[in-house]
Order: C-alpha cells, then structure tokens, then sequence
C-alpha cells in the first residue's frame, strides 16, 4: 500500500481503493455485457410475440419470444443462415448516427480500462503513486470526458426510437414498438452509475478542491492520503 501513515488514515486508504477498484470492475463488467448484447434498439410485434433488434456492434437479431430462439447477422447482410421472417429482411442500413455511437462506445470503454489499470497501479505500487499523483487531475478531467461520452451516447441514440427509421417507409406498422432495449441501458445505466461513483472515491480531493467544498477536517485528512 502506497504511503507511509499508519492507522486510521492507512485503513481509509484501503477503503478508498477497495471501494474504486470494485466500483470500477462493476461498471466494465455492465459495459461488456451491454456491448456484447444486441438489444440496444427494438422493434417488437406483440401479435406475433417477437421482436427485431439492433446492436451497437454492427449485428442485428431476430427474436421468437414464442420459441425462445434467436438468430443474429451482420447488419451490412440481409439474410441470416436461417429465413428472416418479413419484413426484417428489408430493414434499412445502420444510420451514420449510429456508426458516431459505435465509436463513442469503444473511447468509453478505452477510458474505463485505463483508470481501471490507474487504480490498480496506485494501490501496488508505491512507486507510480508518488509518480502519479501529482497528475490526478489530468486523470480526473480524461474520466470526465467519459462520463460525457456517455451522456452524448443517449443523446445520439435515443432519438433513434422516436425517428423509426430501421425500416422502410413501406414496410412501417402502427403496431409495432421501438423501444431502446436492455443492451444499451446495461451499458449506460449499469456503466455510468458505478463509474461516477468511482471517481468521487477516488478523486474525492481533486473534486473537493475545484469545487470548494472541503471543510479543514477534510483537508487535514486528504493531505495525510
């Protein structure tokens, strides 16, 4: 452990980095499941009890609820290795907004894994922390643009739903329901919440001074650390 105060101070380190590193594990882990899922956005048909979805990793998949089967292909291909029941077989092209999303994702997940690898070099090395701390808000501001990527994510997609523009014009059905699908809200929800909350442990100081809101019993304490 990094540091030489002892006792106290000493065990609130250990919580602080404990309690970031399982944040931050928490938060990839959604974040891979949100991006390996392809439902990010939906069109499901309640009479026929299935629904075509779309993901964030250039696949698109045909669900029977009814069965419980699912069949996935690249979305530059109309046709799967089985029939796709109409009229998913004419669905449109994946729209330029969603390419910017799918580029926005993978920078999301790079910062993820990169304050992951700082965290984790902090709590074993004492040489990096010494070298490092002094950059800590350079680090803050790199996971702050994260934390803003995921804000232009749900800019970006969510209006996709109300535009319903997977499928042709021709094609379009009153009964038919977009919605955004559990891929994306695992990957927003389920990555954001636990990521902020690991940059307010582990930036708590850096946070604290920019916004003037440390007492002098805190900075007493922030300065031992």
């Amino acid at each position: 452990m990094p540091g030489s105060v002892s006792g106290k101070s000493d065990f609130g380190k250990v919580c602080k980095y404990f309690g970031t590193v399982c944040f931050l594990l928490c938060s990839l882990a959604f974040t891979i499941f949100g991006f390996q899922n392809n439902a990010w956005v939906v069109i499901s048909r309640p009479e026929t009890n299935d629904e075509f979805q779309r993901g964030i990793r250039g696949r698109d998949c045909y669900k029977n609820n009814s069965l419980g089967s699912i069949e996935c292909w690249d979305n530059e291909f109309k046709n799967g290795t089985e029939p796709i029941p109409p009229p998913f077989e004419h669905v449109n092209d994946v729209s330029t907004v969603f390419k910017i999303a799918y580029y926005v994702v993978l920078v999301i997940l790079v910062l993820q894994v990169a304050l992951a690898i700082y965290t984790l070099l902090f709590c074993i090395s004492s040489k990096f922390f010494q070298l490092a701390e002094p950059f800590n808000y350079v680090m803050l501001g790199f996971m702050s643009v994260a934390v803003v990527l995921w804000i232009v994510l749900f800019v970006l997609l969510v209006p996709e739903v109300y535009k319903e523009n997977i499928l042709p014009d021709k094609f379009k059905n009153p009964e038919y329901n977009y919605s955004i699908g559990s891929g994306f809200w695992k990957f927003f929800c389920g990555g954001l919440i636990p990521f902020v909350a690991a940059i307010i442990i582990f930036f708590r100081k850096q946070l604290c001074n920019m916004f003037n809101c440390c007492g002098k019993d805190f900075e007493l304490v922030a300065n031992s650390n």
